[in-house]
């Protein structure tokens, strides 16, 4: 294809009538569209393992992410699903407050055009145990006082 691409509607409408998406079901599904400028709706609250993993990477056209309302998300869900997407200038919100191993790993990796990513909300706290992602484009991190500091 060539040409601006938009893409309408949910993406759950490629399932078949099925609403549950399983594991990997738009793994890549996107993956070097550089004519994609509008992402398709995701209206899942509940991910499987890798369902959206590098789903819109290397999409260097798209500009806005969609909205992401899933609160129950499952391993590598949302793995490298930007990744390279270097027009994209806002991150979505993020509402699930219970992660899972990598759901968020290179999630916005070499998206230099993000002006800022908030993931938790304000009333968050850091408790003991907790599982913390960090994503910076300024400097690398090697243990928490390179945080603190």
């Amino acid at each position: 294809m060539t040409g601006r691409i938009k893409a309408t509607g949910s993406v759950q409408s490629l399932l078949n009538g099925r609403y549950e998406c399983t594991e990997s079901c738009f793994d890549s599904l996107f993956m070097n569209c550089t004519s994609l400028i509008t992402a398709p709706k995701l209206p899942a609250t509940t991910l499987a393992s890798s369902c959206y993993m590098l789903m819109f990477a290397s999409c260097t056209s798209l500009t806005t992410a969609p909205e992401l309302p899933a609160t129950t998300l499952a391993n590598s869900c949302y793995s490298n699903m930007f990744d390279h997407c270097f027009q994209l200038l806002k991150a979505p919100e993020l509402p699930a407050t219970n992660l899972k191993i990598y759901c968020y790993a290179g999630m916005f990796q070499n998206c230099t055009s993000l002006q800022k990513i908030i993931i938790p909300n304000g009333e968050d706290s850091l408790q003991v145990g907790d599982s913390v992602v960090v994503v910076t484009l300024e400097r690398k991190i090697h243990d928490i006082t390179d945080i603190l500091s």
